[in-house]
């Protein structure tokens, strides 16, 4: 599974992200600001539809 964490401090960012990846695997994805949440957004969807194969 994959979590964006959004803050504009990079140091809770990277303890949130530490925390989630130790206690759930997460794949993490993080972002300083909401405009850049939205970009890197973007870009998960784009690679998610290249990479989805229909059943």
């Amino acid at each position: 599974m994959r979590a964006l964490v959004i803050d504009d401090s990079r140091a809770i960012r990277l303890i949130l992200g530490q925390i989630l990846r130790a206690l759930l695997k997460f794949e993490i994805i993080e972002a300083g600001h909401g405009l850049e949440a939205l970009e890197r957004l973007k870009i998960l969807i784009k690679i998610e539809q290249k990479s989805f194969v229909p059943a």
